[in-house]
C-alpha cells in the first residue's frame, strides 16, 4: 500500500527519480474496451442503493478491472485524510456513470474527456456561508485519478485544480512543505516581498510545477519542464509568477544561468517566411539564413543584422536587380546605398508587408519621415557588420561551402558613418523643470509604503529600504537605472567633507531637524502631484505644488486641512561630513 509522506528515494543510476504511488503500468490490462459481461454488472452496480452494500461489494469485485484502480485511488486519498467523508459508492457510481456514457474505460478518456467529467461534479453546498464550493472529495479523488491514469500533465478545469492537495496526496506533506519553505526563502533573499494573494499564486506555481515534473525534488527541474509549462493553460495572476520562480531557482543555483540553445536546435523565428522575404531575391535569402544559423553571435544581434539586411536587399532588388549576393557587392555600391540611408531613406521604405502591418498606426503618424541619426547608424552599421562576418567566417549556402568572402574593398571604410551623423548621436537629455526636480527630491526623502503602493498598485512590491536606497541614490547622484543596479555593496565613500548636499526640514516653527525625523508629511503620493488623470496645467494650480517664492531654495508640500505644511531647504554646507539618513 502507498505510504502518504513518500521519501524521496534516488538509485544509483537516477539520482532525482521518483515513483508515483500508483501509475498504469501497475495494472495489466488497460483495455479501454468494455467487454459485454462488464457493461451488465456495472449497469446493475448502478442500481443499487446504498443499504444493498453487500451486493454492492460483491458487484465490484466482480468488475475489478473496472473498479480496482479506483479503489486504489480512494485508499490512497483516505490514507491522506483517514477522517474524511469521501463515500465510496457515491464516488465510484459517479465515476462509472460516465464509463457507460462514453461506453470507455477511463484508461482512453482523453485530457479533454477527464475536464468534462470534472466539471459535470455537483458543487457542496456550504450551509453556514448559504454558498457553493467546489472543494469536495469526489473533486479532488477525480483530479487525482485523471492525473494518475493519463500520461498528460495535471489540466486545470473550469473550476480549476487542487493542486497543493493533490501534491500532498502523492508527494507527501512533508515533502512538499519542505520543497516550499526552501524556495520561499530564496525567494525572500532575492528580494521580492508580495501581499497573501501573490505569495499563494506563487505556491501553486511552485506546486504546479512539481506535478507537471512528476517528481517532488527541486533539483529534478530542468529548463524542459519550464518550456512545458509556458505552453500549459494557468490563471493570469499564476502566468505571471512563472519567471519569477525560474529566477528563484536560479539563484539556487537548481537551474542554468543562460538558457541559450544552439541555432540548430531552434529554427528561425518568422524571419524567413514568405511574407518577410517578400521581393528578395532566393540567393540573397539563402544567404541571409545560413548567416542566422551559423554565426556565432547572439540572436538579437542576428535578428537586428537580418531585419535591416533584407531592407538593403529590397533596395538592391528595386535599384541593381543584377547584385544577387555578396561578392558582387563593390566600393561604388556600398557608397550608394550610403548615401541613400542618409539622405532619401524613410520609415520602414523597404520593410515586409508583415512589419508595416504590424506598425500601422506609427507610419499613419511618420509615413514618409526620414531616419534619425540613431535609425541611420544602426542600417549602415549592420550592413557593415554583415560583411566582416562574411569575411571572417566560412558558410554553407544551399549545401554548398562557401569560402570567407574575399573583396577589393574594405567594409570598415566604405560603410563608414558620416561625422555629421555621428555628430547628431549626441546624448539628448530631457531636463527636468527646478518645481518638479524639489518634488522628487523630497518624495525620496519620505518615501513610505503607501506612497510606493500608489505609484504602482499591484500585488508585487520589491522591500520598502531596497525601493528607499535606490530612489536617495537616483536623486543624489543622478545615475542610471543599469548604473544603480551595477553599484556594489559600501560603495559611498567619503570625499574630504566638501561640496557636499545636505538637507534641512524647517516646520511652521522655524525648527531645524534632520531629514530622517518625519513631522507632518503627506502620506500618498497624490498630495504630492495631484491625481493622475490631471494633465500638467491642473497639476500646477494643485496645492502640493512648490511656493511661488523662492523656489529655488524652498518647497513646500500642503494639505487642505492641519497640520500646517512643511517646508525644506536644499542647501550646500561644507562642514557637513555624512547625509542625513533615513531611518
Amino acid at each position: 500500500m502507498p505510504i502518504a509522506d513518500r521519501q524521496v528515494s534516488p538509485e544509483p543510476s537516477k539520482p532525482f527519480s521518483f515513483r508515483m504511488p500508483l501509475a498504469p503500468a501497475d495494472y495489466l490490462d488497460r483495455s479501454p474496451l468494455l467487454t459485454d459481461e462488464e457493461r451488465r454488472g456495472i449497469t446493475s452496480l448502478l442500481q443499487l442503493t446504498p443499504p444493498h452494500y453487500l451486493e454492492f461489494d460483491r458487484l465490484v469485485r466482480q468488475v475489478s478491472r473496472v473498479t480496482q484502480p479506483l479503489l486504489d485511488v480512494l485508499a490512497l486519498f483516505q490514507q491522506w485524510r483517514p477522517k474524511s467523508r469521501a463515500v465510496r459508492q457515491g464516488f465510484l457510481t459517479y465515476v462509472l456513470n460516465h464509463v457507460l456514457q462514453t461506453n470507455t474505460l477511463y484508461w482512453g478518456w482523453s485530457q479533454a474527456t477527464w475536464i468534462t467529467v470534472i466539471d459535470a461534479l455537483p458543487k457542496r453546498r456550504d450551509q453556514a456561508a448559504n454558498t457553493q464550493t467546489r472543494s469536495t472529495p469526489h473533486y479532488v479523488l477525480l483530479s487525482v485519478a485523471a492525473y494518475l491514469f493519463s500520461e498528460t500533465g495535471p489540466s486545470p478545469s473550469s473550476r480549476g485544480i487542487p493542486a497543493h492537495l493533490m501534491a500532498e496526496i502523492l508527494f507527501g506533506s512533508t515533502v512538499v512543505q519542505q520543497a516550499i519553505d526552501h524556495v520561499l526563502q530564496a525567494r525572500e533573499a532575492s528580494g521580492y516581498t508580495e501581499n497573501p494573494k501573490g505569495k499563494r499564486a506563487f505556491v501553486f506555481v511552485l506546486i504546479f510545477t512539481l506535478l507537471l515534473n512528476r517528481n517532488p525534488s527541486l533539483e529534478a527541474l530542468t529548463p524542459t519542464t519550464f518550456d512545458i509549462l509556458s505552453g500549459t493553460e494557468i490563471g493570469k495572476r499564476e502566468r505571471g509568477r512563472v519567471e519569477q520562480l525560474r529566477r528563484v531557482l536560479m539563484t539556487l543555483g537548481i537551474l542554468p544561468e543562460e538558457r541559450l540553445r544552439l541555432s540548430a536546435e531552434r529554427p528561425p523565428r518568422q524571419l524567413f517566411q514568405d511574407d518577410e522575404v517578400q521581393d528578395v531575391h532566393p540567393q540573397w535569402v539563402a544567404w541571409l539564413r545560413a548567416f542566422w544559423r551559423q554565426t556565432p553571435i547572439s540572436e538579437q544581434a542576428r535578428n537586428a543584422i537580418i531585419g535591416t539586411m533584407l531592407m538593403a536587399c529590397r533596395w538592391l532588388g528595386s535599384q541593381h536587380p543584377e547584385i544577387t549576393e555578396p561578392k558582387l557587392w563593390t566600393r561604388e555600391l556600398a557608397i550608394e546605398y550610403v548615401a541613400f540611408v542618409c539622405h532619401e531613406a524613410t520609415i520602414y521604405d523597404y520593410a515586409s508587408p508583415a512589419r508595416r502591418q504590424l506598425f500601422a498606426d506609427y507610419l499613419k503618424r511618420r509615413q514618409g519621415a526620414p531616419l534619425k541619426a540613431t535609425g541611420i547608424r544602426k542600417r549602415i552599421d549592420c550592413v557593415r557588420s554583415f560583411f566582416r562576418y562574411l569575411q571572417k567566417y566560412a558558410y554553407e549556402v544551399n549545401g554548398h561551402l562557401q569560402p570567407r568572402l574575399e573583396i577589393n574593398w574594405n567594409p570598415v571604410d566604405a560603410l563608414a558613418l558620416p561625422k555629421y551623423v555621428r555628430a547628431q548621436l549626441q546624448p539628448n537629455p530631457r531636463n527636468i523643470e527646478e518645481e518638479a526636480w524639489l518634488k522628487l527630491v523630497w518624495t525620496a526623502c519620505t518615501l513610505n509604503a503607501e506612497m510606493v503602493q500608489d505609484i504602482a498598485p499591484g500585488t508585487r512590491m520589491y522591500p520598502l529600504p531596497m525601493v528607499r536606497a535606490m530612489a536617495l541614490v537616483w536623486v543624489t547622484g543622478c545615475r542610471r537605472s543599469d548604473e544603480i543596479r551595477r553599484l556594489p555593496l559600501e560603495c559611498i565613500r567619503e570625499s574630504g567633507g566638501r561640496q557636499k548636499w545636505w538637507m534641512s526640514m524647517a516646520s511652521s516653527s522655524n525648527q531645524q531637524s534632520n531629514c530622517g525625523i518625519y513631522g507632518s508629511q503627506p502620506t500618498s503620493t497624490v498630495a504630492n502631484f495631484g491625481p493622475r488623470s490631471l494633465n500638467t496645467q491642473q497639476r500646477r494650480s494643485w496645492p502640493g505644488r512648490p511656493c511661488v517664492q523662492r523656489i529655488s531654495r524652498w518647497f513646500r508640500i500642503g494639505k487642505h486641512a492641519n497640520p500646517p505644511p512643511i517646508c525644506f531647504s536644499i542647501e550646500k554646507n561644507s562642514s557637513a561630513q555624512n547625509f542625513s539618513t533615513i531611518p
